[in-house]
């Protein structure tokens, strides 16, 4: 019995301060939002309509269907779901940007580096996996004329069977559309101007509501559009997309133009960034001397994500200073198409223990978001007691309020 009170008394408290933790929270939030108005902390409109139309977009994607389905889902029409969205995606961007204006100032010099980790105890601090540093250079195969051709004419057709009304768009989406919103009848939800291919954008900002265009081709491949909406700046459309597969000559030449670029650079006639720019299409790393980034910099390991497991098997097997034979690659998207990629192996950190020579920008980023974290919070003591804050008496035990009132 004493055991059993024992745990009770644990989980109430334990509740107890999970509730305070998160009135916390959310009233540090509040203040940020209060003091960006007192300080007329700006945010765009630009920037909140993008990320409501992101945030819309990936809610369709987790339901898995289209804007009527959301409608549906919610019992609420779409202007309904988009200010209910709308508030809380501004007052989010609010906060950042009174977050980031607190901290804008904030620096760490490297005795303050060294003095964070030393403060470290030697047995805490954390062991990390190998990285390497790669370049890397990409070639994506191109469709022959005659492939194309053959592609803007099946969506032609299709085109034809909407038109005539044989089909309907959304049906056609999702039995021919090469992409992720082919699930939705092809609906991209609602997007601002910029946001899309320019070809794409252009021809849907002509369109009148319920028209579908002609065949156009953008980078990403040929495309039908419907237009579902307009407001403003604003457009909501959906699209049928057939994407030209290169075929095996295509490849063969995509190979034979790496191949090519490889032994230029392991012959010396040419730079490994000089070959990045003038022939990657990874425009990612083209312009950085064909160098992939990882978080901390241009070392990388499998945790970053920056490369995948596979390519840190194929290079764990070379000598550093080592060219890849051209490597098949496809990017984890639905239909996107093959291409292929060299890797120079640059060079190599083995694991090991924290230290600040190997691990400076690490330690660095690590004491620079300490000391930001320590503004923030002094930040938030003053600005508690510059605006009023009424907290409900259920609360008032909670330890950080007793702190502000008294």
């Amino acid at each position: 019995e004493a055991r059993y009170l024992a745990g009770l008394r644990d989980g109430i408290l334990s509740t107890a301060d999970g509730r305070c933790k998160a009135l916390e929270s959310l009233v540090n939030e509040k203040l940020l939002v209060a003091k960006a108005e007192i300080d007329s902390v700006e945010v765009s409109e630009e920037e909140i309509e993008g990320d409501l139309s992101y945030r819309l977009n990936a809610i369709m994607q987790q339901i898995g269907g289209t804007e009527a389905d959301l409608v549906k889902q919610y019992g609420k029409n779409i202007s309904q779901i988009r200010a209910e969205l709308y508030d809380d995606i501004k007052e989010q961007a609010m906060q950042d940007a009174m977050q980031a204006e607190i901290v804008s100032e904030v620096k760490v010099s490297p005795a303050e580096v060294n003095e964070f980790f030393n403060a470290i105890p030697v047995a805490d601090r954390p062991f990390y996996s190998a990285e390497v540093k790669l370049g890397v250079i990409e070639v994506m195969p191109e469709p022959s004329k005659e492939t194309k051709d053959k592609v803007k004419a099946r969506l032609n057709i299709i085109r034809e069977r909407i038109v005539s009304g044989e089909a309907t768009f959304e049906e056609m989406a999702q039995e021919f559309s090469m992409d992720g919103a082919a699930r939705n009848g092809g609906n991209l939800g609602f997007f601002s101007r910029g946001g899309l291919d320019p070809r794409y954008e252009g021809t849907a900002m002509k369109m009148r509501t319920g028209e579908i265009s002609p065949v156009i081709e953008t980078d990403f491949g040929f495309h039908i559009i419907k237009l579902v909406e307009r407001r403003g700046d604003e457009f909501n459309s959906s699209h049928i997309i057939l994407i030209p597969e290169p075929d095996e000559s295509d490849k063969k030449r995509a190979r034979d133009e790496l191949d090519s670029i490889r032994t230029l650079v392991m012959d010396s006639t040419l730079s490994w960034a000089a070959a990045a720019q003038e022939f990657s299409d990874d425009k990612s790393t083209s312009d950085n001397g064909g160098i992939i980034q990882g978080r901390y910099g241009q070392f990388v390991s499998v945790d970053d994500n920056a490369i995948t497991p596979d390519v840190f098997l194929t290079i764990d097997t070379m000598k550093i200073g080592s060219i890849t034979k051209p490597l098949s690659f496809r990017k984890d998207e639905p239909g996107a198409p093959e291409s292929f990629r060299i890797f120079y192996y640059m060079d190599r950190i083995p694991p090991h223990q924290a230290n600040l020579g190997q691990d400076y920008e690490k330690v660095f980023n690590a004491a620079l978001a300490k000391k930001r974290d320590e503004i923030v919070e002094e930040w938030i003591q003053r600005a508690r007691k510059e605006v009023f804050i009424e907290i409900a008496e259920e609360y008032k035990n909670c330890a950080w309020v007793s702190r502000i009132f008294n």
